[in-house]
């Protein structure tokens, strides 16, 4: 029994000793596991660091431009809204001077009647002073013959 007492002995010895260099193997593996994860980790977190800066400051630059955004949108809002006035205006300019236009037009005719109206009361007028100068002259013969005759003379010849 001595001899399987040393034989067990020396099998538990070997089991302990394979037991130890198994977990000293397992505990060398996680080590250099974890070194390994530990730097990959790093390298992830630089990674994202970066990744984050570079995020933050497109975010940034995503303000500014949406801030840009508005401010374009609220001045072509305001331009277009002004554009439309004007093109409102525009509209009613045209129309009034079509207006005027057709006043003008109506204005000219009506000068153009008044004119050629004006022309014949002068034609008329100037008739009518040749026909009184006429008459005047036959009321000169008849009171120059009156007198030249010693008829009585009339109001008229004074």
């Amino acid at each position: 029994m001595t001899g399987m007492k040393k034989n067990l002995n020396f099998g538990l010895l070997i089991l302990i000793i394979a037991v130890l260099i198994c977990f000293s193997a397992v505990a060398i593996y996680y080590q250099t596991t974890y070194k390994s994860l530990n730097t990959q980790t790093k390298a992830k977190l630089s990674e994202l660091q970066k990744v984050t800066s570079t995020l933050l400051e497109k975010k940034e630059e995503l303000a500014q431009t949406s801030a840009k955004k508005e401010t374009l949108e609220t001045k072509y809002t305001n331009i277009k809204e002004e554009k439309e006035d004007i093109e409102d205006e525009l509209e009613n300019t045209k129309d009034e001077l079509q207006s005027t236009k057709t006043e003008l037009l109506q204005a000219k005719e009506d000068l153009r009647t008044q004119t050629n109206l004006a022309e014949t009361y002068l034609s008329q007028r100037d008739e009518y002073k040749a026909q009184a100068d006429s008459y005047n002259s036959d009321i000169g013969s008849l009171c120059d013959y009156i007198a030249d005759n010693a008829l009585a003379e009339p109001d008229e010849c004074d």
